[in-house]
């Protein structure tokens, strides 16, 4: 257990000095801003512009899969909440629609699993590993934000910009 908290610890810390020496974290992206998220993730992984068309194909073929199923799901999610708040229903209708919006979610998650194996295909051993590295610290985020609640988490302090090279 003990292993598994420092390797977590080690891996937090190497995505703080990769984002600190790279100037990852220097503008975050916002979540509509993808094309700022593609910035920073070209740097980050270091892709090739190969790399990254394959990355932008793969990323637009799964978003445009998904859309119509997450549409779905939303009419069905509605559907079924009138179902409910209109207080007369068959329970089979209920559970008819319950398994829809449940299949429509695993389709779902199918074709993101998909994309995320797509992925690291285009990806070296280095760029694959380093990616390995941001899911495992994406699952930390709940203690991270737990950590700043409780004002316990440390302040990131951002490097110094480089000082400026005198003109020869």
């Amino acid at each position: 257990m003990e292993r598994k908290i420092l390797h977590l610890l080690l891996t937090g810390v190497f995505l703080i000095v990769m984002a600190g020496t790279t100037g990852v974290l220097a503008q975050a992206p916002t979540p509509c801003d993808a094309g700022r998220a593609m910035e920073v993730v070209t740097r980050f992984l270091d892709l090739t512009e190969d790399q990254r068309e394959d990355f932008i194909s793969i990323l637009q073929e799964s978003h445009e899969a998904i859309k119509p199923l997450e549409e779905q799901r939303r009419v069905l999610r509605r559907e079924l909440d009138t179902l409910l708040d209109s207080g007369e229903y068959d329970l089979a209708d209920v559970g008819a629609l319950t398994e829809e919006i449940h299949d429509l979610g695993h389709q779902i998650r199918e074709i993101h699993q998909g994309m995320i194996d797509s992925l690291l295909t285009v990806m070296d051993d280095q760029q694959e590993n380093r990616s390995r590295i941001v899911r495992r610290a994406a699952a930390l985020q709940p203690v991270v934000n737990a950590y700043k609640a409780l004002g316990i988490l440390p302040p990131i302090v951002r490097p110094p910009a480089p000082p400026e090279q005198p003109e020869e």
